[in-house]
C-alpha cells in the first residue's frame, strides 16, 4: 500500500533545505520593475508583495488558505525541531509538564496556499511557459507536464494534489501537535502552530524510496523567475535524488541535487528572461542566484555547477545526473574549481 502521507521524509527535507534559504535570498533581490508597473504589464508579478507576514494565527490559515494536501505525519528533521522550540514558547511543553504527561508528541502537517488574486494569473502563465521551455531545451527522460492551478478562495485540494502545479502568493505549513490521552483534556495536549513562507515548494510521496506522486507550489513573491524551473526539475529528479542520498551521505545527496537543478534553473531562466525581453529579468535572475550561493552549505557547489554547465552544456549536465549517476555529476563539478 502506498503510504502517501506518512512517507514525508523526502518532501520535508526538500522544502526545508531549499525554501528557508530561498526566502532569505529573495529578500535581497532588488525590484527592477517598479517603473514599469501597470495593471496591463504581464511581468507585474515581479512586484508582488508577500502576504506571509499578514497571517497572524491558525484561524487565518484556515480562512485565507487553500488546502494543498491532506493532513499527514511530519517526519522529524531540523524544521520539526524548530517547530518544537516554537511549541515551547507557545506553552505546549509547559502544559505537558504541568499535567504530568511524559509522552511522545505526534506531529502532523498540512500545507495551505494563499491565493494571489492580482498576480496569480500572470505567474501561472509564466509557469506554463517555463514548463514548455524545459521540455524544448532538454531531451528529458519523460516530459514534464503538470496540471497548473491558480489558487482561488474556496478551493480545496486535500484529495486532489497529484501532479499539480499550484500558484499563489505564499504558503503556510500548519503543524498539529498532540500528546497523551486524546479525548481526555486533563491528560492530553492539543496545539497547532504554523509557518508562513514565500517562494516555491516541492512535495512528493514515495513508496520504498520510489517516487509515486507529487506537486509543486510556486509563489508570486520570491525568486519568481527561477522558482518554476527549480521546483519542476526537483520534482522530475526525485528518484535520482533518493537513490543518491541512500548511497552517499545525505548532505552530499542534497548538495548534488541542489547544484544540479538550481544550476539548470539559473541557465534556463536567464535565457528565457532575455528571450522574452523581461525588463530587468536577467539581472533579477543573476542576483537571485548570487544570493543563493552565499547562503549555506546546501548551495556550496552551485557556482561549480553553473561553471561546469556553461562549459559542457545543460544536456550534458542532465544526462550525467539523470541517465548516468548523480555521484559522477558531483565529482565532475567538484573539479570545476569554483565554489
Amino acid at each position: 500500500m502506498t503510504k502517501k502521507k506518512q512517507q514525508k521524509k523526502v518532501e520535508t527535507q526538500k522544502q526545508d533545505r531549499r525554501n528557508f534559504l530561498k526566502v532569505a535570498a529573495a529578500s535581497l533581490v532588488p525590484v527592477f520593475l517598479r517603473s514599469q508597473n501597470s495593471d496591463t504589464n504581464k511581468w507585474d508579478f515581479l512586484n508582488a508583495e508577500s502576504k506571509a507576514d499578514s497571517i497572524k494565527d491558525v484561524e487565518q490559515v484556515y480562512s485565507d488558505g487553500v488546502p494543498l494536501e491532506s493532513e499527514g505525519d511530519a517526519a522529524y528533521n531540523f524544521q520539526v525541531a524548530d517547530i518544537q522550540r516554537n511549541m515551547e514558547s507557545e506553552g505546549i511543553m509547559q502544559e505537558m509538564r504541568k499535567k504530568g504527561i511524559n509522552a511522545t508528541i505526534r506531529l502532523t502537517k498540512q500545507t495551505f496556499g494563499i491565493p494571489d488574486a492580482r498576480y496569480g494569473k500572470q505567474m501561472g502563465a509564466y509557469c506554463r511557459t517555463a514548463e514548455r521551455y524545459i521540455n524544448q531545451k532538454i531531451r528529458l527522460i519523460t516530459p514534464i507536464s503538470l496540471d497548473w492551478v491558480v489558487l482561488a478562495s474556496g478551493d480545496n485540494f486535500e484529495n486532489d494534489d497529484t501532479n499539480k502545479g499550484f500558484v499563489g502568493n505564499c504558503y503556510c505549513q500548519l503543524y498539529h501537535a498532540t500528546a497523551g490521552e486524546l479525548g481526555n483534556p486533563a491528560r492530553s495536549v492539543d496545539r497547532k502552530v504554523f509557518l508562513a513562507k514565500n517562494g516555491g515548494l516541492t512535495s512528493t510521496s514515495t513508496e520504498k524510496d520510489k517516487f509515486i506522486s507529487g506537486f509543486v507550489f510556486i509563489g508570486t513573491t520570491a525568486c519568481a523567475l527561477t522558482s518554476p524551473f527549480s521546483e519542476l526539475l526537483a520534482l522530475h529528479s526525485e528518484d535520482q535524488f533518493n537513490a543518491h542520498s541512500a548511497k552517499s551521505a545525505s548532505s552530499i545527496g542534497m548538495q548534488t541535487n541542489e547544484a544540479w537543478h538550481e544550476g539548470l534553473a539559473f541557465i534556463l531562466s536567464y535565457k528565457l528572461a532575455a528571450e522574452l525581453g523581461i525588463p530587468g529579468g536577467p539581472e533579477y535572475v543573476m542576483k537571485t542566484v548570487r544570493n543563493l550561493v552565499q547562503l549555506g552549505r546546501e548551495y556550496e557547489y552551485l557556482g561549480n555547477s553553473i561553471r561546469w554547465m556553461q562549459k559542457n552544456g545543460i544536456q550534458a549536465a542532465y544526462d550525467l545526473y539523470m541517465r548516468d549517476d548523480p555521484q559522477k555529476f558531483f565529482d565532475a563539478i567538484k573539479k570545476s574549481g569554483i565554489k
